[in-house]
């Protein structure tokens, strides 16, 4: 029988269910024994928080009784809930995937001091990282100098000084100096 016909027999007969409920109910035998012993250690342990939390069984939730023993769910299906269903219709809520993991979608949140933090050390890397590459290759290619930003600085006019601002050389002019080819 699939979890959507069970549900809808256990609706037809009154009794309250959820997504630990489900899956208790589809992992004993006729006779109320548990398949498995591990499915009786998992069952008592949904059981055991269910009757601990008086929860809302209306809404699915990954805090509910089966999220809590089994932990996050996968992002494309939801455990107790039968095919088809995915945790952002099923928890009614939008998350995005990064690297780290979920984040949820609200973007009013300000950015917390750690966050700032994070920030503030990747900008700096990234500037060691250019000054890095100029320092060792030559000044960064034209067609990627886009990417960086870095603040024009204005020549001294009342000074003789020569100027510290070389031209960019190009990829293909870099290869053309005076070193005898190897072929």
């Amino acid at each position: 029988m699939s979890l959507a016909k069970r549900r809808a027999a256990m609706k037809a007969m009154g009794k309250a269910f959820d997504r630990g409920k489900m899956w208790t109910e589809t992992h004993k035998r006729k006779d109320g024994s548990y398949v498995t012993d591990e499915a009786r250690v998992i069952g008592e342990r949904i059981e055991e928080i269910r009757t601990e939390r008086a929860e809302s069984l209306d809404e699915p939730s990954p805090n509910d009784a089966l999220g809590i023993v089994f932990g996050p769910e996968h992002p494309g299906c939801v455990r107790g809930l039968g095919l088809g269903v995915v945790p952002i219709v099923a928890f009614k809520q939008t998350f995005v995937r990064y690297r780290r993991g979920y984040v949820g979608s609200s973007s009013t949140t300000a950015p917390t001091p750690a966050r700032k933090q994070e920030m503030t050390d990747v900008k700096s890397k990234l500037n060691a990282l250019i000054s890095l590459y100029e320092r060792n290759i030559g000044n960064i290619p034209e067609e990627f100098a886009h990417l960086f930003f870095t603040p024009p600085q204005a020549p001294d006019l009342g000074s003789d000084a020569p100027s510290t601002v070389e031209p960019r050389r190009s990829l293909d002019e870099s290869n053309n100096d005076d070193r005898p080819s190897v072929n």
